[in-house]
């Protein structure tokens, strides 16, 4: 046994996975940051749709796969423990994502992760899943849009006129 084969990083020793459920089980999601509180719902298709979507506004989705992929797949950087801790900033979170899933019976359940505090100097932010009794930190590059998406990050741009021409 070398030096080399003992890893000193925490991440070396423990399974990472925190969260983890296949996209096709998920029914619904739902964001909450300072910006509001946004929701889209699947259909049988696998089409996601927004509540609230004013007939002439459009969805792009593309924000909210992102969003729903990484809320089913959570890697942790390294366990805080099964205690809160003020410090941990959750009374005050940074967001709130709440996912609704369907078994393979049909079943519904959800869970939600919230996002508390984050570390500057690794770059990570405290975690709580529903899900676990850990806090967990995450490094922060996970939650791309999570704190600064507004309701315009979720639908198209209006389509562009297209002049005719003039004869």
């Amino acid at each position: 046994l070398s030096l080399s084969d003992a890893s000193t990083t925490i991440s070396s020793w423990i399974d990472t996975k925190y969260v983890s459920l296949p996209s096709d089980q998920m029914v619904a999601v739902t964001l909450t940051n300072k910006n509001g509180t946004f929701e889209f719902t699947k259909d049988d298709a696998g089409n996601w749709h927004m509540k609230d979507l004013a007939p002439e506004e459009i969805l792009n989705d593309n924000n909210v796969k992102s969003l729903a992929s990484q809320a089913g797949s959570i890697y942790m950087s390294r366990p805080l423990g099964k205690r809160e801790k003020p410090e941990y900033g959750l009374s005050q979170p940074n967001a709130i994502v709440t996912v609704q899933k369907k078994d393979a019976q049909g079943n519904i359940s959800s869970y939600t992760v919230t996002i508390g505090a984050k570390d500057e100097t690794d770059n990570t932010y405290v975690v709580k899943s529903s899900e676990s009794p850990y806090y967990v930190r995450v490094a922060a590059y996970h939650f791309t849009g999570w704190m600064e998406w507004t309701r315009q990050d979720f639908l198209a741009p209006p389509p562009t006129a297209t002049p005719t021409p003039t004869a």
